[in-house]
């Protein structure tokens, strides 16, 4: 173990970790933000692109030549304070044969400095294509055109996301009544108030849960649309939290539980925020009247302030005995 603490420790003192450590605290904090932001339920796939295309933009301004000077300026100077190697160049060597292109002589970096600016350019230029590749592709843009059909609620032409659509989803909508149906969307979710904005698909959701049956049934063909962007998620993120909360559940201590019990609590442990608010005094009631041995032996749970005060603690009273709950 001290032996290899020391190997970690001669790997840090190099000035080719230290550089590759600020380089990637400057990248990884935009691209770190950007994938929290996406994983936002109220995210629209619009916003996300926007969002995205952003954050590649302050990429493309880090690549100027002239902030690579300045970044390289700097860690230099922390890595004298700090102790740290001299910048040194790496052993040459040539590249195998299958990834050369064309015929010229191999180049290489003539100094420390120019050796780093090739990986910095690189490693910018990797971040921006992996940005663009993702939302570039024909399924999202397919996923965008369907969330901005929903943009007429802001009285906006939606003449280009229509036309987008008859190739794609002409069996699966009546493009005509839905161009129809826009407007009624419009004047059924403004009806109950004319200063209602909606920012995010999930809100519009929400609010079409609250229409009657026979005003869903005027915008039948915006319910078939919202139904293709349930069931066409913008992002995994949904699907990945759901295998993380598995993995906190059912642990190797837990690996006997059955399938009724793990589908219970996951649905408490993903609901946190309505679990939070539920009356559990009443559950624990409801649990001691169905049985007669219960009620013997439980009693009845009463919910009280302690010593007359409001406090941050609820007491049950458990047969004879008061208990914190």
């Amino acid at each position: 173990m001290r032996a290899r603490i020391i190997g970690i420790i001669s790997q840090m003192e190099k000035f080719e970790y230290f550089f590759a450590l600020h380089l990637g605290v400057a990248m990884n904090s935009l691209t770190d933000n950007l994938s929290k932001t996406l994983q936002k339920t109220c995210l629209s796939a619009a916003q996300g692109q926007q969002n995205a295309k952003l954050v590649a933009g302050v990429l493309v301004k880090m690549s100027i030549d002239g902030n690579f000077d300045k970044i390289y300026e700097e860690v230099h100077r922390k890595a004298m304070e700090l102790n740290i190697s001299e910048p040194q160049m790496p052993r040459q060597k040539r590249e195998p044969k299958r990834f050369e292109v064309g015929t010229g002589e191999p180049s290489f970096p003539s100094s420390p400095k120019e050796f780093y600016r090739r990986q910095y350019f690189e490693v910018l230029d990797l971040a921006i294509n992996a940005i663009n590749r993702r939302f570039d592709q024909p399924g999202f843009q397919v996923y965008r055109h369907m969330k901005d059909l929903l943009k007429s609620l802001r009285e906006e032409d939606t003449s280009d996301e229509l036309k987008y659509l008859v190739d794609k989803y002409n069996d699966d909508l009546d493009i005509l009544s839905l161009k129809v149906q826009l407007p009624l969307l419009n004047g059924l979710l403004r009806s109950d108030s004319e200063d209602r904005h909606f920012e995010c698909f999930n809100e519009i959701y929400l609010a079409l849960k609250q229409l009657k049956e026979l005003q869903r049934c005027l915008i039948s063909e915006v319910i078939s649309l919202v139904k293709l962007l349930l069931v066409n998620p913008s992002t995994n993120a949904v699907g990945e939290r759901s295998f993380l909360t598995a993995r906190r559940l059912k642990t190797w201590l837990r690996s006997t539980m059955n399938q009724s019990r793990f589908n219970s609590l996951a649905v408490l442990h993903i609901h946190k925020e309505r679990t939070a608010s539920i009356d559990l005094v009443s559950i624990a009631n409801d649990f001691v009247q169905k049985n007669d041995r219960r009620k013997v032996k439980l009693g009845v749970f009463t919910d009280h302030d302690f010593a007359g005060e409001t406090c941050s603690h609820h007491y049950i009273t458990y047969g004879t005995f008061t208990l914190p709950w």
